[in-house]
């Protein structure tokens, strides 16, 4: 069928047609103007008037996958030279635009893994910022073992396994890549500083304060520094170590404008409180910062801001704006798959809900907390 279609379309159309198959999607413009195709608009418009060719965001289109499967191999297997060089340029144009989902399936579809590995190392920030773990999972399935050759994708992998509450193994990955003396320092402190998150949330927190005091050993930017100093302050706090608020002095000391420093900052003196038994003055701290939340590039900063501003309330009695703020949190985490600090975000809502004498509210609350255990 895909034959007789094509067979109907005059020379240049098919020409087109066998031009533009290579990549998922192309560009009017910045794909076409490198095939030398004279009349592309015309040609599109003539490819969507007959529905061989589909919108896919502004200025992008698409072939029906079916089809353009068919113009791949037959391209492939009358021109292959022609048929190489262009999935080199449609590789390089996806990677210069930052279309990761393009890059990588033409990676995969050329059985390049460890290429796809390399541009699922380049995306993974954007992604996890996106919340797309599941994307990320399954290419860390087409790549296999080849993610191991590429440390930014070893990162990303340990990243993806805190989010989804795979805690333990999430410590050990990023533990064996920092220990690796092959690993460049580019890459040591952040790795230091994942297996002591991940040691943190599942309590271990003499090991957590020793990963990331070596976190800040090996930094070599002031992203690290500040990494390493948070993770250290919350598990010096967490083992009421009295060197505890050196670390948040000293991360406060940096005068970052960045609004995750400061938000953590800020949660920070939240938990010093906390650990202090009052949370006299707090709320002064929690409304100066609160329009800072929503800023937050990091989403673990500003679910657990959210969490903190929440318990602050309930603690003033305000369960009403208590409820509002962890429910604001538990979006965050939802909307981002950050399972593991689900249960903290519906346990100070249900706190909330109590207070508010919303008991029926409260229980509802709580079987969410169970449910996903189930």
């Amino acid at each position: 069928f895909a034959e007789e279609v094509f067979r109907r379309e005059p020379q240049d159309v098919q020409q087109f047609m066998l031009l533009t198959c290579v990549s998922p999607t192309f560009n009017v413009g910045s794909n076409t103007d490198t095939l030398g195709v004279a009349r592309t608009s015309d040609l599109i418009d003539h490819l969507r008037e007959n529905g061989l060719l589909q919108s896919s965001g502004s200025s992008q289109f698409r072939f029906h996958p079916l089809l353009r499967e068919f113009l791949r191999r037959k391209l492939q297997s009358e021109q292959p030279d022609h048929f190489r060089e262009l999935q080199e340029q449609a590789i390089a144009a996806a990677q210069n635009a930052q279309r990761w989902e393009d890059a990588f399936e033409l990676a995969i579809e050329a059985d390049r893994l460890h290429l796809a590995a390399s541009i699922t190392a380049e995306a993974a920030p954007a992604l996890l910022l996106d919340g797309k773990v599941e994307t990320l999972e399954r290419w860390f399935s087409a790549c296999g073992d080849s993610i191991f050759l590429h440390p930014r994708a070893v990162l990303a992998k340990a990243e993806t396994l805190t989010r989804q509450g795979k805690l333990s193994a999430a410590a050990a990955l990023a533990q064996g890549l920092a220990e690796d003396s092959s690993v460049d320092d580019a890459c040591a402190s952040r790795a230091w500083f994942l297996a002591g998150q991940a040691l943190h949330l599942v309590s271990e927190d003499d090991r957590a304060l020793e990963f990331h005091l070596k976190a800040k050993e090996c930094a070599v930017n002031v992203e690290d520094v500040r990494n390493a100093l948070w993770g250290s302050f919350i598990a010096a706090n967490e083992l009421e170590r009295p060197g505890a608020p050196r670390f948040l002095d000293e991360l406060e000391s940096l005068k970052s404008s960045d609004i995750n420093s400061r938000l953590r900052v800020a949660i920070g003196r939240i938990l010093a409180a906390e650990r202090g038994g009052s949370y006299a003055g707090m709320n002064t701290v929690t409304a100066s910062f609160l329009p800072l939340a929503d800023y937050a590039s990091d989403p673990m900063v500003k679910s657990s801001f959210l969490t903190r501003a929440a318990d602050v309330s309930s603690g003033q009695a305000e369960y009403g704006h208590a409820c509002q703020l962890a429910s604001r949190a538990l979006a965050v985490c939802s909307s981002l798959n950050l399972q593991f600090a689900m249960g903290t975000c519906l346990l100070v809502r249900g706190v909330a809900e109590i207070g508010l004498r919303k008991f029926a509210k409260a229980r509802q609350t709580s079987w969410s907390r169970a449910a996903p255990s189930r």
